[in-house]
């Protein structure tokens, strides 16, 4: 009888296992690949917490759906000049950014978005450096707006867009000094390419960025009321064969550790995404080239829309010593 016990558990245990990792890969697959037509999925705790409780039950079996970011809007929207440029990553993935002039610039900065956005998610922020002598570069990231590809791998091959954005601006700015802005997922970008991919910048500046793939997982499954394990490290494992590297290898964290150039980190208060305990392990890991400035009453969003007089005491201080250590202004 005891042996027929045996048995049977491992092979109920052995089903939870196929089911689990089944349910783990079609998750990953919803995440990190984009539908053409998908319906707009939840976009913060407080939306999950307010979804009927069999909505957030059929998210949690089926996994959220990830619509192709489009864009919107465009930099004449802001009284911004601009032309479109088109370029291609290493991997060849073709790219398409908003080349935005400012007269006698000081120097570029290269714009990254976060997941689920587009360029045009950062147009304001644009507009602020535009305004204080920065030409911009703003890089719609592989799959989204007017890029190429059907994927996002979560900052991990972006960093490939992001190093040949810096390539585009440097053209473009020559002589001039060159600083990486990324929101989160672009944050996540800006330290690989620097970090993993050789860009030649001269400055980070990280919004709302993760420490680790792993651990922005584990507040998703947080944030939907489901326990953390096995679910997360199955959905970074099963994540990772669908872009093509190993997921527990995306550490933006280690990233800032291997950059040596100046590096910026700002982060929201109340940011569950991008918390300031993650900005807090990035600034230790980049030592004395990283400094940590966290927003009061912020959430994940840029903190130029909800403090712009904290975010651009430090975003101009941030620049300023930029230009003090590379290249003089005209």
């Amino acid at each position: 009888m005891g042996s027929r016990l045996r048995r049977a558990a491992a092979a109920v245990a052995g089903l939870l296992l196929l089911g689990a990792n089944a349910l783990a890969a079609a998750h990953a697959h919803r995440m990190l690949v984009f539908q053409e037509g998908a319906p707009p999925a939840p976009a913060s705790a407080a939306e999950v917490a307010a979804l009927p409780a069999g909505a957030r039950l059929r998210l949690l079996a089926t996994g959220v759906p990830l619509p192709r970011p489009a864009l919107t809007r465009g930099p004449d929207e802001l009284g911004l000049g601009f032309v479109t440029v088109r370029f291609a990553a290493r991997d060849g993935t073709p790219l398409e950014a908003w080349w935005v002039p400012s007269p006698g610039a000081r120097g570029a900065v290269v714009l990254l978005h976060g997941y689920r956005g587009a360029r045009d998610q950062l147009l304001e922020v644009a507009a602020h450096f535009v305004g204080r002598g920065w030409s911009c570069l703003l890089v719609d990231a592989r799959g989204s707006g007017g890029s190429g590809g059907q994927r996002t791998s979560l900052g991990w091959h972006e960093a490939q867009d992001a190093a040949a954005a810096v390539a585009i601006a440097r053209e473009r700015a020559p002589g001039r000094p060159v600083v990486l802005y990324g929101f989160s997922m672009g944050g996540a970008a800006a330290l690989g390419a620097v970090a993993r991919e050789g860009a030649p910048a001269d400055g980070v500046i990280a919004e709302g960025t993760f420490s680790t793939l792993l651990r922005t997982v584990e507040r998703r499954f947080s944030m939907m009321g489901a326990p953390t394990w096995p679910g997360a490290p199955l959905l970074v494992a099963w994540g990772g064969l669908w872009i093509g590297t190993n997921g527990f290898s995306h550490r933006p964290v280690a990233d800032a550790g291997r950059a040596g150039v100046p590096m910026l980190f700002l982060h929201g208060e109340d940011d569950f995404s991008g918390p300031p305990e993650d900005g807090a392990a990035l600034a230790a890991a980049a030592g004395a080239r990283g400094t940590l400035v966290v927003l009061p009453r912020t959430p994940h969003h840029p903190g130029l829309h909800v403090r712009p007089v904290e975010w651009s005491t430090a975003v101009d201080r941030f620049l300023g010593g930029v230009l003090l250590a590379g290249a003089p202004p005209p």
